[in-house]
């Protein structure tokens, strides 16, 4: 219990100094999107608590340490407006002692822009996309897991080119038939996008579940500065 109690003091003293930090702009918003999988968004991304696969990388490295295999996962999505997606992410135990590492890449990106002169002719083909490497790590005490996040980030419009760098760090509490998660995401006054002078947006999220007969019930609850709080649930059996 009290190794418990230290890791939610520090998560919420780390919280506090964030939110009293600068504001966030949309484009921080919409610069990281996570490598999601039919099973989270079966969840409705009440994931927090979970986080026993790879998603854990987006939702709370924590839950990387319950991995006691070598995983591999590969995505292509195709959104709207020739915008797509791809995901490549890999867990690695390294020994009971040693805890669980994991690398993980998102790329957004878009077709080129083309510029053309008044004659229709190309003039210039311009590139546009994000890319987030990620490097994990997490290690567990009894009961009490703890991860963490250190993200490369890229974005290229045009002939703008902006890199950051960010930090995540969560903590997943298993006393059966309860789990407990929690994680801030961008930790800190860490990414500022030289050109746009952009920050990403700071993100705290807590979650719990319930164990019962197979049956496993997930809330989340979701706060990303500067927008109203969100409130997920799922259900797996």
């Amino acid at each position: 219990m009290k190794k418990i109690l230290s890791g939610t003091i520090l998560l919420l003293i780390l919280i506090n100094f964030a939110y009293a930090e600068e504001k966030t702009t949309a484009i921080g918003r919409a610069f990281i999107k996570p490598g999601l999988t039919a099973r989270a968004l079966g969840l409705g991304e009440a994931f927090t608590g979970l986080s026993d696969d790879l998603n854990a990388v987006s939702y709370n490295p924590a839950g990387l340490s319950q991995s006691d295999n070598r995983q591999f996962s590969i995505m292509h999505i195709r959104w709207f407006e020739n915008i797509y997606q791809e995901y490549i992410g890999y867990i690695h135990p390294l020994g009971k002692r040693l805890g669980v590492g994991a690398v993980s890449f998102v790329f957004l990106h878009l077709d080129d822009a083309i510029e053309r002169d008044e004659f229709g002719k190309e003039i210039n083909r311009y590139r546009n996309y994000d890319l987030a490497t990620t490097l994990s790590y997490a290690y567990t005490i009894d009961n009490l897991s703890l991860g963490f996040n250190t993200k490369y980030l890229i974005q290229h419009y045009g002939t703008i080119s902006n890199t950051g760098l960010g930090f995540d760090i969560g903590m997943l509490y298993h006393y059966k038939p309860w789990r407990f998660g929690l994680v801030y995401q961008n930790l800190g006054k860490k990414v500022i996008f030289r050109e746009i002078g952009d920050v990403l947006p700071d993100k705290f999220r807590i979650g719990i579940g319930y164990e019962w007969n197979g049956i496993i019930t997930l809330l989340d609850v979701e706060k990303v500065k500067g927008e109203d709080t969100k409130y997920n649930s799922g259900v797996e059996y």
